[in-house]
This record gives structure tokens, sequence and C-alpha cells, in this order.
């Protein structure tokens, strides 16, 4: 299945080599969450993750270095010729050195950063270029069935709960989690709890990620959650009402 997968992969030849020193900010990091993605992942040899949204990499990236087995991942993204901005590009470089980084997306594009971001791993990472839907409904064809989906692409509704909907629908088995469910607009939120309400599921969130469980009546122990009292003080909201109580957040 890998291989017919490579066969509708996007071609690594379509990226432009960065020749110089291009630094994009580690966006996958510890403090947004993934650590604890990470570790519901920890028992499964060689996992197989779906990620709907890879942009520059970063996630994608996070998982190949931090997970116990090597995964093989389906990146599905767009990725234009645009520019990023310096906010995209590692705040230890001067601030000139993150313009010219910002400029130098707009010229080769989106891919041709990811590409720089994740070559090393390029074995096991399998790149769609499209429509997201299309896309999944091609992996699903294939009969591939990912152990986790990773949901990071539209962040308005209902786009972002039509893409939950549809994963859920063709890979019933697999892990759904997400990114930015605090989002200024609480759009992510809104169709996190809309879904949780359609599947009768509970939810975790851990820092800015939201993770329905493999087993929809239990949540994995092996979690021990940090407090979240400061990401809910600096936004001034609260998880959805469908998340787990608070207590359960606090670090055990």
């Amino acid at each position: 299945m890998l291989n017919e997968l490579r066969n509708i992969s996007y071609p690594w030849s379509n990226a432009t080599i960065i020749k110089n020193k291009l630094v994009p900010i580690n966006r996958g990091n510890v403090s947004r969450g993934l650590d604890r993605i990470v570790k519901l992942l920890e028992d499964i040899e060689n996992p197989t993750i779906l990620e709907i949204g890879s942009e520059i990499g970063g996630s994608a990236n996070y998982f190949m270095k931090n997970l116990n087995s090597t995964p093989n991942i389906i990146c599905l993204d767009i990725w234009e010729k645009r520019g990023l901005g310096k906010g995209f590009f590692s705040n230890m470089e001067p601030s000139e050195k993150a313009s010219k980084d910002a400029g130098i997306t707009k010229k080769i594009g989106t891919f041709s950063v990811f590409y720089h971001q994740i070559k090393e791993y390029k074995d096991n990472i399998f790149p769609i270029k499209g429509d997201r839907i299309k896309s999944i409904h091609k992996i699903h064809k294939l009969g591939i069935q990912p152990d986790l989906i990773y949901v990071d692409c539209m962040h308005t509704y209902p786009e972002c709960l039509n893409d939950l909907i549809e994963v859920r629908k063709l890979f019933p088995n697999a892990m759904i989690t997400g990114d930015d469910y605090f989002s200024s607009n609480l759009e992510v939120m809104k169709s996190v709890e809309e879904f949780s309400n359609i599947h009768n599921q509970k939810y975790c969130v851990y820092g800015t990620q939201y993770v329905f469980p493999f087993n929809v009546n239990e949540f994995p122990e092996k979690i021990k959650y940090k407090n979240l009292e400061n990401i809910l003080e600096k936004r001034k909201v609260s998880p959805g009402p469908n998340s787990r109580e608070p207590e359960f957040f606090k670090k055990k």
C-alpha cells in the first residue's frame, strides 16, 4: 500500500533546494501539547499518521523526531506560493534575517520550506498536494487506515467540522486530534464541540491540541495533564462543555 501511496504523492523534485540557512520556527513544540499526542502512540510500532494541513512541516518534523518507532506520515496540503511572514522563522535569528527568509518563501513556495524541514525523513513521508477531501478519499480507496489523524487545516466553522466528520466516516478506528483549539475566534472549539455532540464522545484538551482517544468511552490514563490555568487565563476562555472537567487537566 505504501508503494501505491508513493505513486500518488507529490514529487519531491518539485521542491526548490534551499541553499542558504533557513530556520523555520519549530511550531510543533512541547508547549503546544504534541508531546502528549506522541505519548498516546508510544505502544504502536511504526504508526501511520494522516496529517490534514502540513504547511511547512513543523508537526510532521516533531512526530518524526519524537516517536519511539519510525512513523509513516501522509501529509496533505495545497502548498501555495505565498510569503509566510517573519513570524514563521526562528526568533533566534536577527529580525532582518527572518524578514529575508519570509521573502524567500514567496518565490519558492511553502512546499520547498516543507521539504527543507523534513528532507532527512522523506522516505517515510508521503506528501499529497491538492483538495484535502478528495485526497483523503484517495487514501481510503488504497485501504490505508491511519492510527492517528491530525487535523490542522481549515480553522473556520463549518469547514473544520466537515473535516472531522469526513475522517471519522472514512477512518472509524483512528484517534482524531487537531491543533488551534483556542483559536482567536473559537471556531475550532465550536466545531469540536459539535462533533463531540454528534458522536456522543468526550475529548481531552492539552495545550492547543484536542484529542478524541481510541476508545470512545475511556480516556488514556497514561496522559499526565498539566494545569491549563495559564492558558485559560491568557485567553479568558475555558474548554468547551464536552471536554473533561478541569480537575482532569491538573498534573497527577
